[in-house]
């Protein structure tokens, strides 16, 4: 997977290869809709997020979500998310994708 990065120079992005995840740093809660909160709804969505060099969330794609009215508050929370920047074998800040799920649940 490749994408433009700093400098406006193409740069790979990794897939997260399950030793050393990125460290979530700065969290977000979704919002939870008001039409899911009044129906009682809990749902789960699944998201991949590119986490780029700088340890922020350049992308956010939902690979599935059990209900759609959950979809764009938890891409919204992900995009917030700020991670410590992702580093190789050889201590080189990279870009790495990976998936994250984010739950709702009714109260």
């Amino acid at each position: 997977m490749k994408y433009q990065g700093a400098n406006d120079s193409e740069s790979t992005i990794r897939p997260f290869d399950g030793s050393n995840p990125p460290k979530l740093i700065k969290d977000s809660e979704p919002v939870y809709p008001e039409e899911a909160k009044a129906a009682g709804l809990s749902g789960r969505v699944t998201v991949e997020i590119i986490v780029n060099h700088n340890g922020d969330v350049e992308d956010v794609r939902i690979l599935s979500s059990n209900n759609h009215v959950f979809d764009s508050p938890a891409m919204a929370a992900a995009r917030q998310w700020k991670f410590e920047p992702p580093i190789d074998d050889k201590g080189n800040k990279i870009s790495v994708y990976f998936i994250r799920t984010v739950n709702f649940k009714a109260k």
